[in-house]
């Protein structure tokens, strides 16, 4: 969708009136790495922005139950971890970065837990 404009045919420009309507909307190239171990290391996944139950994990080259560490890319991107595969259950949100487990852990995160994963920019919309 386009700025919201006022046009007038008198003149070389627009005024832009509604800016919200400026930002983009789709992607924002958001992905999220999940490794096997504490040290980004063994078996790893990559997700694209959205939602991913654990009947996805394979999909994407991951493993339900078995997130140890955690890759977010790109600005303004964030992932939140749950614990149950519908969404539900503990969840941990965490920014753009590298989280190691004693980082996760420190938030709350549970070691090889992880049955579904949202990766979004932003503030989660429930």
């Amino acid at each position: 969708q386009a700025c919201a404009k006022v046009a007038d045919p008198d003149a070389n420009r627009y005024e832009v009136t509604d800016t919200s309507t400026c930002e983009p909307k789709g992607s924002h190239d958001c992905f999220a790495m999940v490794y096997e171990n504490p040290d980004f290391t063994g078996w790893s996944g990559s997700f694209p922005e959205g939602f991913h139950s654990a009947d996805d994990f394979a999909n994407f080259g991951a493993f339900d139950n078995g997130v140890s560490s955690v890759y977010v890319s790109g600005e303004g991107c964030e992932t939140t971890l749950f614990g149950n595969s519908d969404f539900t259950g503990w969840s941990l949100t965490i920014p753009e970065g590298s989280h190691s487990l004693a980082d996760l852990e420190s938030q709350g995160f549970k070691d090889d837990d992880v049955s579904s994963i949202a990766v979004h920019f932003g503030t989660l919309q429930e």
